[in-house]
């Protein structure tokens, strides 16, 4: 009995719920819905709500609502199907960003990675959100809590210089 909680337990609650004679869910149904449910983890201050450790899949449905009009989805050769700015340029994120709602990239770091700035009044939805930088004392545009980054070393469309150790681009999958 305690097998089948557990099973029970890992699959999404929209699957549970799921008439059994419609079809499985997508992986991108799975995606939004795994991604819609908050994160809780380690923070700087201890145990509570926090950025997943890695959002590096993310489902085309989740990308409507508020805050999608700051970003694209564009397809690379060799890349694939990756979130962008306005202008094509790859948008990052980082492990390191661990706090609910804060970006963490100070200092010198700022030069190299540029955050998505958005207004303090910017209304966001669904799993577009924002992140305060302190250093900047500017709101960063979230997806799945992660902020998003441009990397200074990116000098075209589809460049993706800056994906390694903890940074990473966002692979849309629908």
């Amino acid at each position: 009995m305690a097998a089948f909680a557990a099973l029970i337990a890992a699959q999404p609650a929209a699957a549970q719920n799921r008439p059994t004679d419609q079809d499985p869910l997508s992986l991108e149904e799975v995606l939004e819905e795994q991604l819609s449910a908050p994160y809780y983890g380690q923070t700087s201050d201890g145990f509570g709500r926090a950025q997943r450790p890695i959002v590096d899949r993310i489902p085309r449905k989740g990308l409507r609502g508020a805050g999608y009009w700051r970003t694209n989805v564009k397809y690379f050769k060799g890349v694939g199907n990756i979130l962008t700015d306005l202008q094509d340029m790859t948008l990052y994120a980082t492990s390191q960003d661990r706090d609910y709602q804060v970006s963490s990239v100070t200092g010198e770091a700022l030069d190299k990675w540029r955050p998505l700035t958005v207004p303090e009044t910017t209304e966001t939805t669904g799993l577009w959100g924002k992140a305060w930088n302190d250093d900047m004392k500017a709101w960063v545009l979230t997806f799945a809590d992660k902020p998003l980054y441009r990397f200074a070393g990116d000098d075209e469309p589809g460049d993706v210089r800056g994906k390694g150790g903890d940074w990473y681009v966002m692979e849309v999958i629908g």
